[in-house]
């Protein structure tokens, strides 16, 4: 588990949480329509996803990248791949929640319990064919 993502990490978002969610909410929309082009195609991975959500309810990375997937799905600009690994099993069980919700509504959302390195082949095969730099890697931070 990475540091501080034990203990009360997952009750609310901390300041440092907070401006990598502002950034990825600015960050990844432009990032999609770009890079997938309209009528594209794009494949993200987070490779440390953490439970997707807060206990107060407030987006982690997870649940803000499959909120700009599902919308970008939704107008038909862009249709993302979105590729989610935990390896705690406590956080990946809460990871399966929003993952489940925005797939339950079309979204091709897979989370995948375990080390990243364990998911890359299946993101490869999904990159297949789509253009340079539409596979979008999710750095590891102190906390997601």
């Amino acid at each position: 588990m990475s540091k501080g993502t034990s203990g009360e990490y997952w009750t609310a978002p901390a300041l440092p949480s907070r401006f990598k969610h502002d950034l990825l909410s600015r960050y990844i929309p432009k990032f999609g329509g770009m890079t997938g082009s309209p009528g594209g195609e794009v494949v993200h991975l987070d490779g440390y996803a953490g439970e997707g959500r807060h206990l107060n309810g407030e987006s982690g990375s997870a649940d803000r990248v499959l909120r700009v997937a599902a919308a970008h799905q939704g107008r038909g600009l862009v249709r993302w791949t979105c590729f989610f690994a935990e390896r705690s099993a406590d956080s990946f069980v809460q990871l399966e929640t929003p993952v489940n919700e925005y797939r339950s509504r079309g979204a091709d959302a897979r989370a995948f319990h375990g080390d990243v390195h364990g998911l890359v082949d299946e993101v490869l095969a999904a990159a297949i064919g789509r253009p340079r730099g539409a596979v979008h890697p999710c750095q590891p931070t102190a906390g997601q």
